[in-house]
């Protein structure tokens, strides 16, 4: 009888748990539709102003600080992390890579952690962190991410840096996110950019008739800190979209594993309760006979 006990007690547990996993993984799938459709709303609006800076510098306009290029003696490395556990091994792993990439530099590298998960990480390696920014509104927003871009910016412009990479989980699917190393300053086509890959050519014949007004200069000079901004801003939209989808995933496994333990504990409970009857049926047996004895 104590076994049993003891069982459904366990069983009563877990269930409790599948529960909760369960109602975790409805609310990550939903914040990770929410982040995702978030990513994609942003993207026309950046494509759209890259579109015009690069016009712009077809028509001949190309001088601006966040466009340079020059040997590279210091580095900015901002890593976006995780303020929340349960989201499987995304932190680990671009941990690893950013670690990796810290090895094999040959600058001077600073790195600005985001995210309380990142913390760590930097227990753990040699980094020089300058700066760490935590408590990540669960519905990101530019206003967050600004300060970030905005220091970037401007210590890339007054020649602190050569050279601003981001580090963040790519959402390549629901069930693939891949830690990625991207330049963002200069803010160029370089083949390890982040805007390289990005097609922009349908409009730029377009804005290449366009009137500008009053100038082409000020114009360039306002729109690319706002690109900048905005580039910055879908990176962390999309390492959000990243956690949510490997905390649905991890919830998902979670919820799985505890109906396998419920039916374990079920048969368990199932096997001990007909022994339990079997032995009572044979006492019952028993006694009769030795009554009709």
């Amino acid at each position: 009888m104590s076994n049993t006990l003891g069982i459904r007690r366990r069983i009563r547990s877990v269930g409790n748990v599948k529960q909760i996993t369960k109602a975790m993984e409805l609310t990550a799938a939903a914040k990770m539709h929410r982040s995702s459709s978030a990513v994609l709303g942003a993207r026309p609006y950046a494509i759209r102003a890259l579109s015009l800076v690069r016009s712009l510098e077809k028509r001949g306009i190309s001088n601006h600080p966040l466009l340079e290029v020059r040997p590279i003696k210091n580095e900015l490395l901002i890593a976006f992390f995780t303020d929340r556990g349960m989201v499987g091994s995304i932190n680990a792993q671009l941990a690893r890579s950013v670690s990796q990439y810290i090895s094999q530099s040959k600058n001077n590298l600073d790195v600005v952690i985001v995210g309380k998960k990142g913390a760590k990480f930097v227990n753990k390696s040699k980094a020089n962190v300058i700066a760490t920014y935590t408590d990540i509104p669960s519905k990101l927003t530019f206003e967050y991410t600004r300060p970030i871009s905005l220091n970037a910016r401007m210590s890339f412009e007054n020649k602190e840096y050569d050279l601003v990479n981001v580090a963040y989980n790519h959402f390549a699917s629901t069930l693939t996110q891949k830690p990625t190393i991207t330049q963002v300053l200069p803010f160029t086509d370089h083949p390890d950019s982040i805007i390289t890959n990005i097609d922009t050519s349908a409009d730029e014949k377009v804005l290449l008739e366009a009137i500008i007004e009053p100038d082409i200069q000020t114009l360039f000079n306002s729109v690319l800190p706002r690109l900048v901004d905005q580039v910055i801003f879908e990176t962390m939209l999309e390492a959000q979209a990243s956690e949510y989808a490997a905390s649905m995933v991890a919830m998902r496994n979670a919820t799985d594993n505890a109906e396998d333990l419920l039916s374990d504990l079920q048969l368990s409970y199932n096997s001990i309760r007909q022994s339990s009857i079997t032995a009572e049926m044979a006492e019952i047996s028993a006694s009769i006979a030795a009554m009709e004895d």
